[in-house]
């Protein structure tokens, strides 16, 4: 008799539900990095809009895209807190880093981040892979998706917060670790707590 068993991996927010919009493809050989186009990133943003979905993580990036940014911008003004991964130049210039008001995170490292762009773990990552495996993984992208995690947390601490409420509170209680500065998610549940605490 066969079992089955579920896969998967305990995240930083793990009573945080997620929904998949899927708007990238991998090559037909399946190797290479996956590709995207405008047409398919504009359907995956617009099918979250008007959702109660708060946190929307672009791992990802391209040129600057007039009508990717007006969704954004669409998803922005709806309270959605979009976090996003940078490039690899380390250039914010293209979509969805060069849109206002969207998180931007990169792999820590010992030399200092760009104004307002937060540091995040992203060296050797153990995370889920195609096809049912497990494989360590390195990049900005596995950065942003740490933050994502952080912010499912505070929310559910702290439902009201915005994106700059979010990236300042990051900002603020980020710690050296290892001799580079990273977000720190027990400083910031912490400081979150005090606020709440905070007699009136």
């Amino acid at each position: 008799m066969a079992s089955s068993s579920l896969l998967g991996i305990v995240g930083m927010a793990p009573e945080a539900t997620l929904s998949i919009y899927k708007a990238c493809w991998y090559p037909a050989a399946g190797t290479g990095v996956a590709r995207c186009n405008s047409f398919t990133l504009a359907k995956a943003l617009a099918a979250v809009i008007n959702t109660p979905a708060r946190i929307v993580n672009l791992s990802l990036g391209g040129p600057a895209d007039p009508l990717l940014r007006r969704l954004l911008v669409q998803l922005l003004d709806q309270g959605h807190i979009v976090v996003t991964a940078m490039p690899p130049s380390g250039r914010l210039a293209g979509f969805p880093d060069d849109t206002p008001g969207v998180i931007v995170v990169r792999s820590s490292a010992a030399s200092a981040a760009p104004p307002d762009v937060l540091s995040a773990p992203g060296d050797d990552i153990l995370t889920t892979q195609p096809n049912g495996g497990y494989d360590f993984t390195s990049g900005s992208s596995m950065a942003a998706a740490h933050v994502s995690g952080i912010v499912a947390l505070l929310l559910s601490m702290s439902p009201n917060l915005d994106a700059g409420a979010v990236r300042g509170l990051l900002l603020r209680t980020s710690k050296v670790t290892d001799g580079m500065l990273q977000v720190n998610a027990r400083a910031a549940v912490t400081a979150l707590q005090g606020a709440h605490e905070a007699p009136r």
